[in-house]
């Protein structure tokens, strides 16, 4: 449930041609009555005189909260307190090339998440717009999920070891976009997306307590052959178990083209062509060339599409 509100000026004033400011406050339940998230929001918008923008928002957490996803069905655990913030500026939007600017974080003690992303868009003529989009994230989580397995000696959590590592991930990716109309029946729309994202684990650990964000780091830890193999106790009675080794690079590229033509009123029929090609390796390291050179070798999948629809009028 949230509860706001907010207040727009659409009259051009001494500073702005618009203006809105707005905030709420939030707070989500499950059905054994457990807060999962609660906290403050404000976000604004302010276009100036000379039609630049920017784009605003801001969050506050200022309680722990339960969370009953992070073990995937085991006990619960918390969500620390934390701060999120956006913001995006933005030039005139009515001239031939229009830039923009941003960025996201959001702090979570210890865990941190930042991006920054930037646009571009270009409008050679009326009926002609490109643009590109692209995005850089870097996200550091101290306890990631990895897996859940059952042992008897684990008493702490009902038989059940889960498992988390520390993960550092970072991601680029980027939209690219050309819109074209030749005449207002026929007009043609390509898209790609390209996308690397690289995640390197390490300090293996399992929940030590339901309902807390405590952990205990295993000391053991082997990886050889892909696979980690964790020795939790060390000498004592619990048996050692494996999992796959969760680093990894991931790239795709995901493309499309779309000749629309309405042939006669009503009536229109699309030529699609879609690509999309994927990639993985089991490492953390996050090369771009690298993947990107990858990514380019590897094999494509082609779907041809044809839709066809007419206006029947009687």
């Amino acid at each position: 449930m949230h509860v706001g509100g907010g207040y727009k000026w659409t009259k051009r004033g001494k500073y702005f041609n618009f203006a809105e400011l707005g905030g709420a406050v939030f707070r989500t339940f499950d059905f054994g009555g457990d807060t999962t998230w609660a906290g403050l929001y404000h976000f604004g918008y302010l276009e100036f005189l000379n039609y630049y923008s920017i784009d605003y928002s801001a969050a506050w957490n200022p309680e722990e909260t339960k969370n009953d996803t992070r073990t995937r069905g085991g006990p619960q655990t918390l969500n620390l307190p934390g701060v999120e913030g956006n913001i995006f500026v933005k030039s005139d939007n009515r001239k031939k090339l229009v830039l923009g600017v941003g960025g996201n974080l959001y702090e979570s003690e210890p865990s941190h998440y930042r991006a920054v992303r930037a646009t571009a868009e270009w409008k050679p003529k009326a009926n002609v717009s490109l643009s590109v989009e692209p995005t850089y994230e870097r996200n550091w989580t101290p306890a990631q999920w990895i897996d859940n397995f059952e042992d008897a000696t684990a008493t702490h959590t009902y038989g059940t070891r889960y498992v988390f590592g520390e993960l550092n991930q970072k991601t680029f990716s980027a939209g690219i976009r050309m819109n074209w109309t030749f005449t207002p029946k026929l007009s043609l729309q390509l898209y790609g997306q390209p996308l690397v994202s690289s995640g390197h684990y390490k300090d293996y650990k399992e929940l030590a307590r339901p309902g807390s964000y405590d952990f205990t780091i295993y000391g053991n830890s082997a990886v050889a052959n892909d696979q980690v193999t964790i020795d939790p106790d060390g000498a004592g009675p619990a048996t050692s178990f494996k999992f796959d080794d969760p680093n990894f690079n991931f790239k795709s590229l995901r493309g499309n083209a779309i000749l629309r033509w309405e042939y006669r009123p009503g009536s229109t029929i699309y030529f699609v062509w879609t690509q999309t090609r994927t990639d993985e390796e089991t490492i953390g390291n996050f090369q771009l060339t690298h993947s990107l050179d990858r990514l380019w070798k590897a094999q494509a999948d082609n779907i041809f599409l044809v839709k066809f629809s007419y206006y029947w009028n009687p």
